[in-house]
């Protein structure tokens, strides 16, 4: 089996970075802030104010920098040294900061979530799926056609979002009813596979996850 982590390993170009040191500096700093609350339900919030190195909003680095960066596994034949594509799955690999691979207890289970603030412009966002769609139409065509659609269309409005991503190895679980907004949205993990617990009802169709 061979191991792949498309986010610390990209080969060139000016865009080269890890995304995920900057998340688990921040999970070591709670995890010690939280060692005497270690019956209560304890969250980090992380809040990106405009650095950007800084990933807060993408499933692969969150779950990544919890649970092992995020990656994709495939068998090679040891005497052709040939990859089968076919046999590819998601993993997690190494240095996870709430369980490790093969490890058999977890690391981190003060920190019952990770929380992250950020903000949306749900009409704007459904203005570039337009665009994607409909790549020969002129922006002010769409826009016209949208404003006709939603007697309210304002692209430039913003609205607060959080992201909940759940700790799977917790003590004490986060609450699962807990901002539950239109445009918020919540992680759990089962395997591998990221697993969206909850989404928002106004979460314009683009952003799945």
């Amino acid at each position: 089996m061979k191991d792949f982590d498309p986010l610390t390993h990209l080969t060139r170009g000016p865009a080269v970075f890890d995304a995920y040191p900057p998340i688990r500096e921040k999970t070591d700093q709670a995890r010690d802030k939280f060692k005497e609350y270690r019956e209560f339900c304890c969250a980090l919030v992380l809040r990106n104010l405009g650095n950007p190195y800084v990933v807060l909003e993408n499933p692969d680095v969150m779950l990544g920098a919890m649970y092992g960066d995020s990656g994709f596994r495939f068998p090679v034949n040891k005497q052709t040294g040939i990859g089968n594509a076919d046999g590819m799955q998601r993993t997690f690999l190494g240095r996870g900061k709430m369980i490790r691979p093969n490890w058999s207890k977890p690391q981190n289970t003060i920190i019952s979530a990770v929380i992250t603030l950020t903000i949306i412009r749900p009409d704007y966002q459904r203005l570039v799926e337009m665009i994607r769609a409909n790549p020969h139409k002129e922006i002010d065509d769409c826009e016209a056609e949208l404003r006709t659609a939603l007697p309210t269309y304002d692209a430039t409005v913003t609205l607060p979002r959080v992201l909940v991503w759940h700790n799977a190895v917790a003590r004490v679980r986060f609450p699962a009813n807990l901002f539950c907004g239109a445009h918020d949205s919540h992680f759990g993990i089962l395997g591998v596979d990221h697993d969206v617990t909850f989404r928002g009802a106004k979460l314009p169709s683009s952003l799945e996850r």
